[in-house]
């Protein structure tokens, strides 16, 4: 099961999407591998482009996926200082 497509990637431009169920590549069954199944699968071929059978919303879907190294962009953060507003009462 496809949890995460990232933008850009191979995955996203062949139009998979989170909840796809991968159930075959190359006309392999893998409808019960796990995800470290999947990944030595695709890791140990020396093939520029598998044939991925899916399943979306109960339809099956064949998709051309082609490898190509994937960049992530790395995360960024920024520290926010917070200010606060002060009041007084009528008893201070």
């Amino acid at each position: 099961l496809i949890v995460t497509v990232f933008k850009n990637s191979p995955a996203s431009i062949a139009g998979l999407q989170a909840g796809d169920e991968i159930i075959e590549i190359d006309g392999i069954l893998t409808k019960n591998y796990t995800s470290e199944e999947f990944s030595n699968l695709v890791k140990k071929s020396n093939k520029d482009s598998f044939e991925l059978k899916i399943l979306r919303d109960e339809e099956e879907k064949k998709v051309i996926l082609k490898r190509s190294i994937v960049t992530l962009d790395s995360v960024s953060s920024k520290i926010y200082e917070k200010k606060f507003n002060s009041t007084t009462s009528a008893n201070d």
